[in-house]
């Protein structure tokens, strides 16, 4: 077997000293013509085990886990390399079910499909407007008039030839709605990327996808505001969303029960939105999901949690969310302790 150097480490040098790797975890040799020599090596051909067992530069190399038996330079499979996150290239079939294509719904799907997920069922039922080519990246002039399912479904399977793209096209009306999206299309994870005109909408997913032990998330933005989450996994996260209904109602009274709440006048208001608004709240989101399927969960900034982000100041607040007594819903699934964190 050949090593190499793993690619995202940078080498600097000076007159004196040259530096292999980021921040404190590099190491520091002295700039001589012999060690360029080794790094040479190291870079283009490649070094076996009896190098590394004779000569100790490659030793100490290896000991700090600097070498790779791959040349492979792709970024994201860098980047999550650096992290400590191997790609394991079976989450990229998981069956994603994304409700909402507009501006989050769509830019979410644009970028876990250019991430490598090939499963994509997108639930929306307008067309493409000139609002739409305005304020995100996505569509084009050419989708206008357009169903946005349609459009987006051409536009990912005509970028990703890898990517397989479903589509439904409906108004959700209320549960049974939800109920028979889900059951067409067999989810792993659902993520919730519309503005229903009934508040009640997170509820009815919340209980259909706890009962199905789908994972799940919430996000949205407005105005200078971005909400990521919360994203729920039933059985490793303890409280749902319907914890954060009763919390709610606890601290607001019970007409402030989002079964209760509907939006008025909901075909005329519009929510103000800009293009770097959408793409942070895209981008944080895809993130959550990405490393929530590596398990690597103290990555996921919304699990179990309300991210809400002031992206003109770059500011947020976090507010976790816990089980509430009164939920019948999350009670009756059992947790696994072996995959919850604290």
């Amino acid at each position: 077997m050949q090593y190499y150097l793993k690619r995202y480490l940078p080498v600097v040098k000076n007159p004196q000293k040259i530096k292999i790797g980021v921040k404190s975890e590099g190491i520091i040799v002295e700039n001589t013509p012999a060690n360029i020599v080794l790094l040479e090596k190291l870079i283009e051909t490649g070094i076996s085990e009896e190098d590394i067992a004779n000569e100790a530069f490659f030793g100490w190399m290896k000991e700090k886990e600097m070498l790779t038996p791959t040349m492979k330079g792709i970024r994201k499979e860098l980047f999550l390399e650096y992290m400590g996150v191997p790609l394991e290239r079976s989450i990229l079939s998981k069956k994603l079910l994304i409700l909402g294509a507009g501006g989050m719904g769509s830019t979410t799907a644009f970028m876990l499909a250019q991430f490598g997920f090939k499963d994509l069922t997108i639930v929306d039922y307008d067309g493409v407007e000139e609002s739409e080519i305005e304020k995100m990246m996505v569509y084009r002039r050419e989708h206008l008039g357009q169903q946005k399912t349609d459009a987006l479904k051409q536009i990912l399977e005509g970028t990703f030839d890898y990517c397989n793209v479903k589509t439904i096209e409906q108004k959700i009306r209320g549960k049974e709605d939800i109920f028979r999206i889900i059951e067409e299309s067999d989810p792993e994870f659902v993520i919730k990327a519309m503005d229903p005109k009934d508040v009640g909408f997170r509820l009815w997913l919340n209980e259909i996808c706890f009962h199905k032990q789908i994972p799940f998330v919430n996000n949205s933005y407005s105005f200078e505001f971005i909400r990521l989450g919360p994203l729920f996994a039933p059985g490793i996260t303890d409280a749902c969303d319907n914890c954060c209904n009763l919390w709610f109602m606890k601290g607001q009274g019970a007409d402030a029960d989002f079964n209760a709440s509907e939006k008025l006048f909901h075909s005329y208001t519009i929510h103000p939105a800009i293009s770097f608004n959408i793409n942070i709240a895209a981008s944080l989101a895809v993130k959550d999901i990405i490393f929530f399927f590596a398990k690597k969960y103290e990555y996921v900034s919304s699990f179990s949690k309300v991210v809400d982000f002031k992206s003109l100041e770059l500011q947020g607040e976090v507010v976790e969310i816990t089980r509430h007594p009164a939920c019948k819903i999350c009670s009756e699934v059992e947790l696994d302790v072996r995959s919850s964190v604290a």
